[in-house]
């Protein structure tokens, strides 16, 4: 986030001492960041980094790599950039691996690019995707994905969700493990299969990683939608087993669209969508509820989806996320307090009066 300044500048009459007038002068910092992406002109893998005082545009891969799912994370020193590629193989199968590097705050390459999985010698479609990122205050890595195994002999595919720990060097010191551990195939016709999306992953301030997911299965009456949670140490321990966070069977529910962000003091903050309202908890450092605040018991609603947030100075915790009312769109935002109460907003960040249905143009 950004930051700002504020001076009172006060004059005074020399001739009458009674008579003065106070002006505010304010001033805005706007916040450095990096975004990462694929340049549609020429497919080269790039990353941006926006300061104030300079823009610097890094082109990281030949022309024609045309990576995606790109995520970026921050160390003390470096910047971790990884993204899925898609080739085939030596047996002319169709795969999709990580790619990852590590460039330093000059834009020097300290890592050059590295696949993270390697499938050159499978025989059947092995599909990485949606990789996630978060560093710990020692600057171990974590990095939480979702794999795609699909067989094309029998129109049959297997998922998981996978988690890997590398050094602030870019070696792996911890798997990569299968976290959910399911062994079902299916078609998706077929009810039971496991599905699993959207992993999203956090490091907390006393070294752990926050690991989130939806799983996803259908069922004859109803598809079931929710949310897990597993905790490991730097060291790749296992702190909290895999967790089912949330009960779509029971509270009639449908859970999706996680985010997960680190807060002060070994906590993580927690927001995610259910049935179109966006709803919200702290956990703590071994994944426990520490604090429950979600849409209906706030004092306020927050409707929509795909949200993000993240934690200013001062301890109060900035929510956005998608808005929606019917056709209508817009990306709304609220500041909570610590404990999860909305204290300002929802205010609508963009000004979106045009309705209309998915046929209309403009």
């Amino acid at each position: 986030m950004g930051d700002s300044n504020e001076a009172l500048v006060t004059l005074r009459s020399s001739v009458d001492p009674s008579k003065s007038r106070t002006a505010s002068l304010r001033t805005a910092i706007p916040a450095p960041f990096v975004q990462v992406y694929h340049d549609n002109n020429d497919g080269a893998m790039r990353l941006d980094e926006i300061r104030p005082n300079r823009q610097t545009s890094l082109k990281i891969t030949e022309d024609g790599h045309y990576g995606f799912d790109v995520a970026v994370a921050e160390t003390s020193d470096s910047f971790f950039y990884i993204w899925s590629k898609s080739r085939a193989n030596s047996n002319n199968v169709w795969v999709t691996e990580l790619e990852y590097t590590l460039l330093d705050h000059a834009g020097r390459t300290s890592r050059p690019v590295t696949r993270l999985t390697n499938y050159e010698n499978m025989t059947f479609n092995a599909r990485d995707y949606e990789a996630a990122a978060a560093v710990t205050p020692e600057g171990r890595i974590g990095v939480l994905w979702r794999r795609y195994n699909y067989d094309s002999s029998g129109d049959r595919f297997n998922q998981n969700i996978y988690f890997v720990i590398l050094d602030s060097t870019g070696n792996v010191t911890f798997g990569p493990v299968n976290l959910t551990q399911n062994a079902i195939w299916g078609n998706w016709n077929d009810n039971g299969v496991p599905r699993f999306w959207e992993p999203h992953i956090a490091a907390t301030t006393d070294n752990r990683f926050v690991l989130v997911w939806r799983r996803y299965v259908r069922q004859s009456d109803r598809s079931i939608s929710d949310l897990y949670v597993a905790v490991r140490d730097g060291n790749g321990g296992d702190v909290k087993g895999v967790t089912r966070l949330t009960d779509a069977a029971g509270a009639q529910g449908y859970y999706y669209s996680p985010a997960v962000t680190g807060l002060e003091n070994g906590r993580v903050f927690l927001a995610y969508s259910n049935q179109g309202r966006i709803e919200y908890r702290t956990l703590d450092s071994g994944g426990n509820t520490s604090a429950v605040a979600v849409g209906r018991a706030s004092n306020v609603d927050l409707y929509g989806s795909v949200p993000d947030a993240v934690q200013l100075a001062g301890g109060r915790i900035a929510l956005v996320w998608s808005n929606f009312n019917r056709s209508f769109n817009t990306i709304t935002a609220a500041l909570l307090d610590s404990t999860g109460n909305v204290t300002f907003g929802p205010v609508n960040l963009t000004q979106n009066a045009i309705w209309g249905n998915w046929n209309d143009n403009g």
